[in-house]
């Protein structure tokens, strides 16, 4: 089974997962579209990376931590959320929701494209094209 949420899922009763964007050590980050406002976000999902694994209907488990050791992340992990959407700097991106769901956590922000983001994106596609 996959680690990733399967594409359509949706989150909060208002968030539909487009694709994956990327997974790090803590999260797996997700393009998703907002339902009722029609437009896209960033979802970043707490799942760590070598601890985490996904149940049945897409509920996280941790498998090498104590239950109470995972709960605590997750509550780092909200705290930090809370804490970013107070910023209001061009500089950092702007986090719009908190939620907990599937026994985890996920935060919504804005989803910005870089330059660097659009140039490997444009790289990814061309060599795709040349296979």
């Amino acid at each position: 089974m996959s680690s990733y949420l399967p594409i359509d899922t949706i989150l909060d009763s208002n968030y539909r997962i487009i694709e994956v964007i990327g997974q790090g050590g803590f999260g797996i980050t997700y393009k998703a579209e907002n339902i009722s406002l029609g437009n896209i976000v960033c979802i970043k999902e707490l799942f760590i990376s070598g601890n985490s694994t996904r149940g049945a209907n897409n509920t996280v488990h941790s498998q090498n931590m104590k239950e109470n050791s995972f709960n605590y992340f997750k509550e780092r992990f909200i705290t930090e959320a809370r804490d970013l959407a107070k910023f209001n700097n061009p500089g950092i991106v702007k986090v719009t929701g908190v939620f907990e769901q599937n026994d985890t956590a996920y935060f919504v922000r804005s989803i910005e494209e870089t330059c660097f983001v659009r140039a490997v994106r444009n790289f990814n596609s061309s060599a795709e094209a040349v296979k």
